[in-house]
């Protein structure tokens, strides 16, 4: 009886197909409360992760909290995002703030959103500090290629080893899909589209 050939697989992809890929949505307070229908709804879309801002608005309100509580209801992933007050005397204080917004929350990942134009590599570098310290894991980063050209971070690739939250509007939700920036070749969570809402794809 003779042996058959081994069969030879083609080598599979470094990235999982857009088909495995996770759909996030990222809200803040301008969607104030989350109902079941809203979960419901996007959900028959295939979404399952919500990144909430830790965000009080200029009235002293915040959903944060609610909003956290709503996606944990419903069964979906939830994870953090915080703005870095960047150029500000107060702005550690003010990032220190905002992060006790997720208190009693187990967050999936917690990132730091840096777009202010004034911002320095030592806002980041202390930014990242304190996200790490309360999320007792590395901080992802949330920016933008446009955002690193203005700053003149582009050529740099200081937080290479940090994951990216890339905000890249091309309408496509494909991860791989990326122009690369900052000694990134690649993000961890790509948000594609800004309507009706953030939405993003994640890689698994």
């Amino acid at each position: 009886m003779t042996v058959p050939a081994p069969i030879l697989f083609p080598p599979q992809p470094r990235h999982p197909a857009i088909g495995t890929a996770e759909k996030w949505i990222d809200v803040s307070n301008h969607q104030e409360v989350l109902t079941e229908a809203w979960f419901s709804h996007w959900a028959g879309l295939g979404y399952g992760g919500l990144v909430v801002q830790g965000v009080m608005n200029v009235h002293g309100e915040s959903f944060t909290q609610r909003q956290l509580w709503a996606g944990q209801n419903a069964g979906w992933q939830i994870a953090g995002y915080v703005w870095l007050n960047a150029g500000q005397a107060d702005r550690l204080e003010f990032l220190q703030n905002r992060l006790n917004f997720f208190e009693g929350y187990k967050l999936n990942f917690l990132a730091l959103d840096v777009e202010e134009p004034k911002t320095s590599r030592e806002d980041i570098d202390a930014g990242l500090a304190l996200c790490d310290q309360y999320q007792k894991a590395p901080a992802w980063i949330y920016t933008a290629r446009w955002v690193f050209q203005m700053l003149r971070f582009s050529q740099h690739q200081w937080w290479r080893d940090r994951k990216l939250w890339a905000a890249q509007y091309d309408g496509i939700p494909d991860v791989n899909v990326f122009q690369g920036f900052g000694g990134w070749n690649q993000c961890e969570m790509k948000q594609f589209t800004g309507s009706p809402l953030d939405l993003n794809v994640r890689r698994v």
